[in-house]
């Protein structure tokens, strides 16, 4: 199979994922959004949607892909012949830690983080993450609730050398009063929203 590659196209993104914090949130519509696995199901609109779990759900995801949406997967080559649909970009799906330097590859771990990745790679300067709560409580966009996120924040950690390096700044849109991912600096969805709007 052939794999995608990115190439930078944008100067910010919000990444929207299933957390609670994400419920409810409004934005603009020019402002880039990427949704990653089945947020894309509570939302109007998403420029882009991710993922790095080719389950059953996100498959039926893919093979009804939302008009004006960029279908994303990281996955290996056997899990992407499990896919029906020719709209979708493959990328490989690459053990380590850390941010993915390639273009045509994202490192394993979590879907959240599987977008941060590709949000470098698209070249954005400001994300915003919301919905990345590393907790157990439902999801904003209907029924279900994650598996254990123990490991998201030491995740999100890692990749901050490289985040810095590269003059990258990330937020967390977040309603809780201590958010678990504590690498980035945590501010209300609504603020996070007009801090990556603003020039």
């Amino acid at each position: 199979m052939k794999y995608g590659k990115l190439s930078p196209c944008l100067d910010r993104l919000l990444i929207i994922a299933s957390g609670p914090s994400a419920g409810g949130l409004v934005f603009p519509d020019v402002l880039p959004v990427m949704a990653v696995n089945g947020a894309i199901d509570g939302l109007k609109r998403a420029d882009y949607w991710f993922t790095l779990d080719p389950s059953q759900g996100n498959r039926a995801r893919m093979e009804k892909p939302k008009q004006g949406t960029t279908y994303l997967c990281a996955a290996g080559p056997q899990q992407a012949l499990n896919v029906k649909g020719s709209q979708i970009i493959f990328l490989r799906r690459l053990p380590g830690r850390g941010i993915s330097e390639k273009p045509d590859s994202v490192m394993t771990g979590n879907s959240a983080f599987g977008a941060l990745q590709v949000a470098v790679l698209l070249g954005a300067k400001k994300i915003g993450l919301v919905g990345v709560d590393a907790t157990k409580d439902e999801y904003w966009h209907g029924p279900g609730r994650s598996k254990s996120l123990e490991q998201l924040p030491a995740m999100m950690s890692c990749a901050l050398p490289q985040l810095m390096r590269k003059g990258i700044e990330v937020r967390l849109g977040s309603v809780y009063d201590k958010p678990r991912v504590t690498c980035f600096r945590a501010m209300s969805p609504p603020d996070l929203v007009e801090w990556l709007c603003a020039k």
